[in-house]
């Protein structure tokens, strides 16, 4: 009975009861088996139940039960909630400080300190979907099968309890998929994530010393910068002193010096003396640009990537050969790829580009060599063609690329 179950979980943990409190009705079989225990009995005054200290435990375990079926999943089957009542006993005692000793819970008296990490807990009546293991189901079977969570597994380790409806049973299983229909799963933010990332800079700064590799070069001087304005903890830059100009006045012509001994020059009245500029020229003047300027890579140069291609070296045979009519049809093994007329790069990305696009394949319409028809698949993999052999090929070796597979 519920009476000899609990009985026993007390006197199992060290703990025998000597006063069993009851109401006004017990009966004989009741009375005889409270007795075996040597178990002093006490009734409560008939119609006065307040007098049971059990009564006002039943009220809160009730209203508690309550609560837990209010914040269950809507679809959960009220059938079953009798399936949620051990979690909340379990979770209720956790609460619950012990009459014995007040500084612990009910359940840390009886059980120790409960193992949240051992024995992980959810709202009761939670959607999960279970994961089954291979040897459970077919080999095209889906992997997890719908549930309900009802508890945790205690005798395992960092498993469940899960009601399976197809089965109608309960299963323990250790890998689950959560689905909160309220609740949300927790997750890190972006600013968890960037308050991580700052204090890991700041640890790894700080302790340099131990990390060689770590060299606070300008550039890394730069980035710690960046990071400190966007955290609004950068210092503001030094202005910039001016220094202070001269103010004594540069003379327009400059004089030459006086020397008696030499020939003074021929006069000539009617020409202008040379001004001289108040700065002189500069040394190097600044060249035109080059309106199509040859890129020169920072590094060596790429073997295969910054050649040009055949297409661009033949301009004037690739040329002639665009300029010719191209036949109505064209077979499909002879197709060739279009080129076009050399183009000058002004940079290296623009080369990369063309060279890309160049190696693209085009590939046309196929048309019948006497009719002059637009051929479909079917037709061509018509005898009548003469060529179904190769299209029927062709297209199994699609077929076999598109499913990762091989064509024959």
């Amino acid at each position: 009975t519920a009476w000899q179950k609990c009985y026993n979980t007390l006197t199992s943990r060290g703990i025998k009861p000597k006063l069993h409190v009851l109401d006004n009705e017990l009966s004989d079989d009741m009375r005889q088996a409270i007795q075996a225990t040597d178990t002093a009995i006490q009734q409560v005054p008939p119609h006065n139940h307040q007098r049971n200290a059990a009564e006002r435990a039943i009220q809160t375990f009730k209203n508690y039960s309550i609560a837990g079926l209010a914040t269950a999943d809507p679809k959960f089957p009220l059938r079953e909630w009798d399936r949620l009542i051990p979690q909340a006993i379990l979770t209720l005692n956790i609460m619950r400080e012990c009459r014995i000793n007040p500084k612990l819970s009910a359940y840390a008296y009886l059980f120790g300190q409960f193992n949240f990490n051992a024995t992980p807990l959810a709202p009761p009546g939670t959607r999960v979907i279970a994961h089954e293991k291979p040897q459970q189901r077919g080999t095209w079977d889906p992997h997890g099968v719908n549930g309900w969570y009802v508890g945790p597994a205690l005798e395992h380790y960092r498993c469940i309890t899960c009601y399976i409806p197809t089965t109608g049973k309960e299963r323990v299983v250790d890998t689950v998929q959560w689905f909160p229909h309220v609740v949300p799963i927790p997750a890190a933010s972006t600013d968890n994530y960037l308050r991580q990332a700052v204090a890991d800079i700041i640890a790894l700064l700080n302790t340099r010393q131990q990390h060689p590799t770590l060299v606070l070069n300008p550039y890394t001087k730069q980035i710690v910068r960046q990071v400190a304005e966007l955290l609004q903890r950068a210092t503001p830059h030094p202005q910039p002193v001016a220094l202070p100009t001269s103010t004594v006045p540069v003379p327009r012509v400059i004089t030459a010096p006086s020397n008696a001994n030499a020939p003074s020059p021929p006069s000539n009245n009617n020409a202008n003396p040379a001004l001289v500029p108040r700065v002189g020229a500069p040394a190097n003047v600044l060249q035109p640009i080059n309106a199509n300027p040859v890129v020169v890579p920072r590094v060596g140069a790429l073997p295969n990537v910054l050649q040009l291609p055949r297409a661009l070296k033949n301009n004037r045979a690739t040329k002639q050969q665009n300029d010719q009519p191209r036949p109505p049809w064209t077979p499909l093994h002879q197709l060739r790829r279009h080129h076009q007329p050399a183009q000058h790069f002004r940079t290296t990305q623009q080369l990369l580009q063309h060279i890309s696009d160049q190696q693209q394949q085009q590939c046309g319409h196929v048309f019948h060599p006497d009719t002059g028809k637009k051929q479909t698949i079917k037709r061509l993999m018509d005898d009548s063609t003469g060529e179904a052999a190769i299209w029927t090929t062709a297209c199994a070796n699609e077929f076999g690329r598109l499913m990762q597979g091989v064509g024959g």
